[in-house]
């Protein structure tokens, strides 16, 4: 973590040099839940508080997959492959702003910059959309339909569904019609972008 916050100061200035406008984030942060990923990015802010660079961190974005983001492993299954899955990424994400508040960082703009289905492919577009894709966009908007009572979207900006082009995931992505970029969307993949229309 010493060594990206390093990196990322430079990587920051020759950024800005270029485009002073840009706005630089940090992230791509797994597995939400652990405390080996929690540990690496305490270690990074400290490092740029102790450069006297906090300023040059402008927001941060995280990936929330069923199996890689959730603290607890389901019976077997080695992640979440149940319906209270939004539910359980809504408790991670709602624990990861509570830590960025802690770090005296909530007001920078978090971004969701990857979520989806993508590892259990025999769930049908159906389950997809009722279990996983429509409560957890109900989380995003703090709509009064979600379904738990976890608590809502505490902050995040933004969300993403990840579309992987990766030959043997794709299928389980169900939100464009082929591979490729050439790709329209689904039924599916319209009714998560009427949700999610940014």
């Amino acid at each position: 973590p010493v060594g990206a916050a390093n990196h990322y100061l430079q990587v920051y200035d020759m950024i800005k040099e270029n485009d002073p406008y840009a706005r630089v984030f940090v992230g791509g942060f797994l597995y939400l839940g652990s405390n080996e990923t929690r540990q690496w990015w305490n270690t990074f802010v400290f490092t740029l508080r102790n450069a006297g660079a906090i300023a040059k961190l402008e927001g941060m974005h995280v990936h929330l997959y069923p199996a890689l983001s959730t603290s607890r492993v389901h019976e077997g299954t080695g992640g979440c492959s149940t319906a209270d899955c939004a539910a359980d990424l809504a408790n991670i994400a709602n624990e990861w702003f509570s830590v960025q508040e802690t770090l005296g960082l909530g007001q920078l703009p978090i971004w969701i910059s990857e979520t989806g289905w993508l590892h259990d492919c025999s769930k049908s577009k159906e389950w997809i959309r009722d279990n996983f894709m429509r409560p957890w966009s109900q989380w995003f908007a703090k709509d009064s339909l979600w379904p738990y009572t976890v608590p809502t979207n505490p902050g995040y900006d933004s969300i993403a569904w990840y579309v992987t082009h990766h030959e043997g995931w794709f299928p389980c992505t169900h939100l464009l019609n082929q591979e490729g970029f050439d790709g329209i969307p689904t039924a599916l993949g319209a009714y998560w972008n009427s949700f999610n229309p940014q």
